[in-house]
């Protein structure tokens, strides 16, 4: 596994693709996301981590991408969200819950992330 130092530099460029013209590039851009975040979400101690400022960017990103008009996109999108979610709820949820009155193409993915949150420990 590669030491956080040389993943973090990463972020930017896998969230610039989420922006590309192709959903094909963006659907392969948040699966590529998934795997950085496998890598940064390791258990405490034995790994790379993921600061708060990085997930609270991250999942910034990811929640207007989460609502895009392409049904591909959203839920490759929505899958990698779910995950930072489950592994940082107190993060992810306030920004999910600040997300849900401008979500309007598939709110059942926010339906998804909201449960994640929950199940991570973040709502009652």
């Amino acid at each position: 596994m590669l030491p956080a130092a040389q993943l973090a530099p990463l972020q930017p460029d896998l969230l610039a693709r989420l922006d590309d013209s192709s959903d094909a590039v963006r659907v392969a851009a948040s699966a590529t996301q998934l795997a950085w975040l496998a890598c940064l979400l390791a258990p405490a101690g034995s790994g790379p981590s993921l600061a708060k400022a990085d997930v609270l960017s991250l999942a910034s990103s990811m929640l207007i991408h989460m609502d895009d008009a392409d049904a591909e996109v959203a839920d490759a999108v929505s899958g990698t969200l779910c995950t930072l979610a489950s592994a940082q709820p107190a993060a992810v949820c306030p920004l999910a819950l600040a997300a849900a009155a401008a979500h309007r193409q598939r709110p059942d993915l926010l339906g998804k992330l909201l449960a994640a949150c929950k199940a991570g420990g973040c709502l009652a």
